[in-house]
């Protein structure tokens, strides 16, 4: 087993340990993902070697400050289950406590021992800011990293074959401290809370959702959570309690008891009040939803969270094209009655162009999907027999006949409206469609087709071109 040297330059004579490490080893006063400290220090044990890095270059010790040498080499007498005094290891994580190293109430341990990760935090103002960290590489981690790719990212790597994302966030607790952490997440999961929605796509790539300019924006964070949902995700995720870098997952969704209790009772925990109960809570083999109540606190508006496995970019972006695409009023109908009857074609023009930008893809999206009810006729469901040599009526049910033209096509028929007309509101519902639906192959054709128009011809379309701009709005929207 490789030693450490660990100096305390404050003290008279420099005083110095050498500690022997039973393990791989990061021993550091900062978090991974954390801005280094100005005056940061860092020993790595890694397969029998050792490197020191400080803000003054390599270093052939670990030079600690007066209170983090002694309770160093507290940490290291905290177990009997090594050779005492002189050897750091995982046991000593597990037995050490705030008593043992005489610390005061300035001061927070965490623990994450299926991770080997020991963490002391600072009381600096309203945040806990990390004062010791020590990561000790377990038998897990270790099988885990020799089944990991060799080239890995910051953001994005690859463990056992699966891609997965690593994003930042901030959850507040023990009395309003704030805790930086790090979220690892597999490929194709959607997250939601009231503040929005995150997915990670195919490549490990995090992307949210802005719903204001309906573009999806790459991104690193979770930050945009709620501070109520962004605990509750972290009760979620993390099934041990600790306050370290966490890994969601569909092992996620298995509770060791009953799992609203379950949750709860890790989610008040971080709270340090039984203050919240789960309000609702929904779970399947690939998702979760929970929402909070609180009879104490008043921040449950962003109190729930949805969390969604394998679901993919195309179903996302359906989901989320039903939202902001779907028709709540019968705008489609009326321009529908408005070409079918008889009127003016300035009262149709009218109707058209006093819809918004966003009404109008949504009358279009009704229009060319073919969902315009324009006759009904009832069936009879047949009779069923009475007894008496007599039969009764079973009931009736109703056959609907839909529209089977597009907006475009029905216009392209009325008289005296052709290409001029129509091309001005073709080419105001393609400039409307929203950024993420703007990609693929239909969004391409329609819009090579768009360009392809002749527009100084005073005629109407071909019924073929018209069709295919229909069809392609109908396919996009």
């Amino acid at each position: 087993m490789p030693d450490l040297t660990v100096t305390n330059a404050y003290s008279k004579g420099k005083a110095k340990t050498t500690l022997t490490i039973n393990g791989n080893v990061e021993i550091s006063n900062y978090k991974d993902g954390e801005t280094k400290p100005s005056a940061f220090v860092q020993a790595k044990v890694t397969e029998g070697k050792v490197s020191i890095q400080s803000n003054k270059g390599n270093a052939s010790s670990l030079d600690l400050s007066d209170q983090k040498y002694s309770v160093m080499l507290k940490i290291a007498k905290s177990s009997k289950d090594d050779s005492g005094a002189g050897e750091l290891s995982w046991y000593d994580l597990r037995d050490t406590d705030k008593t043992k190293l005489g610390l005061d109430d300035s001061f927070e341990i965490k623990k994450d021992l299926n991770a080997g990760i020991l963490n002391i935090y600072k009381k600096v103002g309203n945040k806990l800011t990390t004062w010791l960290h020590i990561d000790f590489e377990t038998k897990t981690e270790k099988a885990s990293e020799q089944s990991t790719s060799s080239s890995k990212s910051n953001e994005t790597q690859k463990s056992s074959g699966t891609k997965t994302a690593t994003l930042k966030f901030t959850r507040s607790e023990l009395g309003g401290y704030d805790y930086s952490n790090k979220l690892t997440i597999p490929v194709n999961t959607l997250i939601k809370s009231s503040r929005g929605l995150v997915y990670i796509n195919s490549e490990g790539k995090a992307y949210k959702f802005n719903q204001k300019e309906e573009t999806w924006q790459e991104t690193n964070s979770l930050e945009f959570m709620g501070r109520t949902s962004a605990r509750l995700m972290a009760s979620i995720a993390d099934n041990n309690g600790s306050n370290t870098d966490m890994t969601l997952n569909k092992k996620d969704l298995k509770f060791a008891k009953d799992p609203k209790s379950d949750l709860v009772d890790r989610f008040n925990h971080y709270n340090g009040k039984q203050a919240y109960y789960v309000k609702d809570l929904k779970i399947t083999d690939s998702s979760i939803y929970a929402n909070l109540g609180s009879g104490v606190f008043k921040d449950v508006e962003d109190s729930y969270i949805d969390i969604q496995f394998d679901v993919s970019e195309k179903e996302i972006n359906r989901r989320i094209k039903d939202t902001i695409l779907n028709n709540r009023n019968n705008n489609a109908e009326k321009i529908y009655n408005q070409i079918d009857g008889w009127s003016l074609n300035k009262n149709t023009f009218k109707l058209i162009n006093d819809l918004s930008d966003k009404d109008l893809l949504k009358a279009l999206r009704v229009y060319n999907n073919h969902k315009i009810v324009i006759d009904t006729e009832e069936v009879s469901m047949g009779e069923r027999y009475a007894g008496n040599g007599t039969f009764v009526s079973i009931g009736s049910d109703i056959n609907y006949e839909y529209n089977k033209n597009g907006m475009f096509q029905d216009l392209n028929n009325e008289w005296g409206i052709g290409i001029k007309e129509i091309m001005p509101i073709i080419d105001r519902a393609f400039n409307a469609i929203p950024k993420f639906l703007q990609k693929g192959q239909s969004y391409e054709n329609l819009k090579n087709m768009i360009n392809s128009i002749d527009r100084t011809k005073d005629e109407n379309f071909d019924d073929n071109t018209i069709k295919q701009i229909d069809d392609l709005f109908a396919k996009l929207l």
